[in-house]
């Protein structure tokens, strides 16, 4: 994900999501090649919220990622192979 902000952010962010996937697997989220968060996802929806560090610059790149394998969706055949899925993505001032 590419986050730009006009005009540039002068402090930190709080991205608000939420994960689930198939199997159990640790997701990773960097911002710019650094790793901000890491936790660990399954078959329940669950909420995260994560205070993403101030850059320079005005536009940061965001990597969701895991490390597993992706899996099937279910055993029919062309089923997607799928990892996590990521639901309800928020950007927002952090609070007071």
């Amino acid at each position: 994900l590419r986050l730009e902000t006009r005009p540039p952010a002068t402090g930190p962010l709080r991205l608000q999501f939420a994960l689930r996937s198939l199997t159990p697997r640790t997701v990773t989220l960097t911002q710019d090649g650094h790793e901000v968060w890491r936790g660990e996802t399954n078959l329940a929806l669950t909420r995260h919220a994560v205070e993403l560090p101030s850059r320079a610059a005005p536009d940061s790149v965001l990597e969701f990622s895991s490390p597993a394998p992706a899996i099937a969706e279910s055993p029919a055949p062309g089923a997607r192979a799928l990892s996590f899925a990521l639901y309800d993505l928020r950007l927002a001032l952090p609070e007071p």
